[in-house]
């Protein structure tokens, strides 16, 4: 029978939990112990599963004596499990979280869930979009919708340009993370991920201008295994009245062809945010959230 122990976080082996994310098929960043630490703040702790077969990270967001929340991690959109996962290993991972946990949210890869769980869990379906990039340009823009084609050309000429990390992060706190509505802590996050992000050497900082050179739009851009993923993306005023973000977006696509074979929209479950990523021609992909005690 498969073995699951729970670590805190400072008794993991980072290099075997890496290794394990490393294994898997799913190219998402979002199980690596350098993630986690940044938007945790090293606050996370471990299923291992097999001597670090399988890993499954999970985030105490509130602990009360013996009693514990267990919810998302800011910015890490699902936990995984990571490493060479087999049929019912999930249960069995379950199976290792806290007994005092009195609330929990845990969102899970598509596909995890292959085997059968206790009624105790309520299990929901979320939505994100991929798309997978070619070769050419060319045949790329063909998938695009007919609306976002027209609304390209209108645009004009756009150019792409890196900006400062710093400079990107607070765009996308001024614009995006003020309609989300981040706190402090969640701010706090966001600023210890793009330190992550940058030492790793796994992020582009871009942003679109028009033809007068002022800054429409600009975001972080995470890269693993050849996939890219669209974070903190952030516009100006004047990028919300031109397009600033579908024009990033296209450019972003076109100066990554042939370097990456996906880019991830990350998070895709407001309609009009859907709408706007599905003008490109994505997969629509599921994953599963489970609830316990909400």
């Amino acid at each position: 029978m498969p073995q699951a122990t729970l670590l805190p976080r400072e008794k993991i082996d980072t290099l075997r939990w890496d290794a394990a994310c490393a294994r898997d098929a799913n190219t998402q960043p979002y199980g690596t112990s350098w993630w986690l630490d940044a938007v945790t703040d090293r606050h996370w702790q471990g299923i291992i599963l097999d001597d670090y077969r399988v890993v499954l990270p999970i985030h105490t967001l509130r602990r009360v004596g013996p009693l514990c929340q267990i919810a998302p991690p800011p910015f890490t959109q699902i936990a995984g499990p990571w490493g060479d996962l087999q049929p019912h290993d999930v249960p069995t991972l379950l199976s290792e979280i806290p007994a005092g946990t009195v609330r929990l949210k845990l969102r899970l890869r598509d596909g995890a869930l292959t085997g059968g769980l206790s009624g105790q869990y309520r299990i929901r379906r979320r939505t994100n979009y991929v798309l997978r990039l070619v070769a050419d340009y060319e045949e790329q823009r063909r998938g695009y919708s007919r609306t976002l084609r027209r609304r390209l050309r209108r645009a004009g000429p756009t150019r792409l340009r890196p900006v400062d990390p710093a400079d990107a992060v607070t765009l996308y706190l001024k614009s995006s993370g003020v309609k989300a509505g981040l706190g402090k802590a969640q701010i706090a996050a966001v600023r210890r991920l793009s330190a992550a992000l940058t030492d790793e050497g796994a992020v582009q900082y871009l942003g679109v201008e028009n033809a007068t050179g002022q800054l429409l739009a600009a975001g972080a851009f995470p890269r693993h295994r050849r996939r890219l993923i669209n974070l903190l993306p952030g516009a100006t005023e004047l990028g919300y009245a031109q397009d600033g973000a579908l024009r990033l977006l296209d450019k972003l696509i076109e100066s990554n062809l042939g370097d990456c074979d996906l880019l991830d929209f990350e998070g895709s479950e407001l309609p009009g945010v859907a709408w706007f990523f599905r003008l490109f021609g994505p997969d629509r992909l599921e994953y599963l959230q489970l609830t316990r005690g909400l």
